[in-house]
């Protein structure tokens, strides 16, 4: 799954901010991630970034994107880090389905409001999900994801992971069936992966 292969490099990416830089980006977005024709990503714009163990008391980053920590309550304080995961997983929604989850992590906002009230339920209503599975011809959406998701758009921060070496262990990033030098052999060998290729470049480009 191309998805999976470039989560997991941008993934890789900001634990690399996170662990060798020692700093928290705070505007993780579409915008700032550079993808060439090798499919490599490159991460960019750290006009915000600050180093992770600052407590910040300022909202940073773009609405959609923002945990809601942030969004809520920044004056009371937040470190970067997690809100750098939450941003991870409106950028993996999007990758995947084509769309932002929620325009603002708030509970005025319908589809986060349904989403903290039923997860399983915006999974199944939410209609950037509904045009993927048809895009894509599927009947369900894997479950892994649907479990990773759910932690990185945890408001409880003891839920959400605390750093991007919980993240990289999740069963979704390790599948036996879509290791990353598999994916990348050949990224028309099947109707349905080249579909998925160009459902992702198609989304991704009316997003920006």
């Amino acid at each position: 799954m191309l998805t999976r292969f470039l989560f997991k490099q941008l993934c890789e990416g900001v634990q690399h901010i996170h662990n060798v830089g020692g700093y928290s980006h705070l505007d993780l977005k579409l915008e700032n991630i550079l993808i060439g024709n090798d499919f490599k990503l490159k991460i960019c714009d750290f006009g915000f970034a600050m180093d992770k163990t600052t407590m910040i008391q300022k909202k940073y980053g773009t609405p959609c994107y923002m945990a809601p920590e942030i969004i809520q309550n920044a004056s009371s304080g937040y470190f970067g880090e997690q809100a750098d995961i939450y941003s991870l997983g409106v950028i993996l929604f999007i990758i995947y389905f084509g769309q932002p989850p929620f325009n603002k992590a708030d509970e005025r906002d319908n589809y986060y409001r349904l989403y903290k009230k039923k997860s399983s339920a915006f999974f199944n209503v939410h209609p950037t999900i509904k045009r993927a599975k048809t895009e894509l011809k599927l009947d369900e959406i894997d479950t892994d994801l649907v479990h990773l998701l759910n932690l990185l758009f945890s408001d409880d921060l003891s839920v959400r992971p605390k750093c991007l070496d919980e993240v990289l262990k999740h069963a979704f990033l390790n599948s036996s069936e879509n290791k990353a030098d598999e994916e990348t052999k050949d990224l028309s060998s099947t109707n349905n992966e080249h579909m998925e290729f160009k459902f992702l470049v198609e989304r991704m480009q009316s997003i920006q």
